[in-house]
């Protein structure tokens, strides 16, 4: 089942919708750059043509004639006045037709486009509410596998068997969760999900507070830098979405990072935004391998993830949130040295 809701999610959640109407934009452009290319190769071979036509005016039978001073400049004049209003109506004719052109290229390209929107929405909303229907037949199923663990009268075999498929529907949970919330990010009415001013101060506070059970399994030190506990960084967005990027990025630095290392997550106001740095003390990555990490279900190290539970969604996660909100992601890291993840936010006035 994870291995069908991959797949299928591979192919809807990786376009946004602001990126149909770049593409509608590009496709405009192809076709106003083709159109001038060909009105521009008409006018030339046009006045070409044109001027040979004047030009062959002056001979008669093959035999160029005499002509006296003052009809030859006539002549001149003539045919500099007709090449001047031959440009003159090309100018006005093809400016016209191109600018006319150009407006039914955008409508082309709206009519072209239209079809893939539509399946990519309905594509969406399926993804959309088939995670949220998952969501109650797994809760059953780990309530049902938590009570038989609990169940003093069933073997140690039968409890090792109901322990691993405890692990795989609590994987199979936090696999759909995580397709909820991206789903969400990429509907149209992500921008009606409810906003607040919120203190990053507080935020980064709690989600540490959050996760040092979990560090302290694993053996790692997380810590908040003392700028994080000076001054109100107050920010407009949703308190939950701010809280998961966070969150995806504090876990990820505890789960590749070395055995009794350090993840320090510190803020950095400037004049109109602030940034919000996680840095650890782990294994690092390779230089080729940070732009993929944005891509949907990657991951760097298939089995060393795989057996933390990773889905490979957590960064995806990061960036359409923050960029939802007008930030920006930037990941700097050395293989052996660590990462640093900088999110940039805006800073509410």
């Amino acid at each position: 089942m994870p291995n069908e809701l991959k797949q299928f999610a591979e192919k809807v959640t990786g376009l946004r919708n602001d990126k149909f109407q770049l593409t509608r934009l590009r496709l405009t452009g192809i076709y106003a750059v083709l159109l001038l290319a060909v009105l521009v190769i008409s006018a030339i071979t046009t006045h070409s043509v044109f001027s040979n036509r004047l030009e062959a005016r002056m001979f008669f039978r093959g035999r160029p004639l005499p002509p006296p001073p003052q009809i030859l400049e006539i002549g001149q004049e003539a045919r500099a006045q007709a090449r001047q209003e031959l440009i003159t109506s090309m100018i006005l004719v093809n400016g016209t037709l191109f600018i006319g052109a150009v407006g039914l290229s955008y409508i082309l390209a709206g009519l072209t486009l239209r079809p893939i929107k539509q399946a990519y929405e309905q594509q969406r909303r399926f993804l959309s509410d088939a995670s949220h229907e998952l969501r109650t037949p797994l809760a059953i199923l780990q309530t049902d596998l938590e009570n038989e663990l609990d169940n003093t009268k069933a073997s140690t075999e039968e409890k090792e068997n109901a322990q691993s498929h405890l692990e795989e529907v609590q994987r199979m949970g936090r696999i759909v969760k995580d397709l909820l919330l991206i789903s969400r990010l990429d509907g149209e009415n992500q921008l009606s999900t409810s906003k607040e001013a919120i203190d990053l101060n507080e935020i980064v506070t709690a989600t540490v507070k959050r996760l040092q059970g979990y560090a302290t399994k694993h053996n790692i030190k997380v810590i908040s830098s003392p700028v994080t506990h000076e001054l109100p960084v107050m920010v407009t967005a949703n308190k939950e979405h701010i809280l998961q990027a966070i969150s995806n990025l504090i876990k990820n630095g505890i789960d590749h990072n070395k055995p009794n290392g350090n993840v320090v997550v510190s803020l950095r106001p400037n004049k109109t935004s602030v940034d919000i740095i996680v840095s650890d003390t782990g294994i690092g990555i390779a230089e080729e391998e940070i732009p993929k990490l944005f891509d949907r279900f990657y991951r760097v190290d298939q089995s060393r993830s795989r057996e933390k539970g990773g889905s490979g969604l957590g960064l995806s996660i990061v960036q359409a949130v923050i960029h939802n909100y007008g930030g920006s992601v930037n990941i700097s890291s050395k293989p052996g040295e660590g990462t640093t993840v900088t999110l940039t936010l805006p800073i509410k006035a």
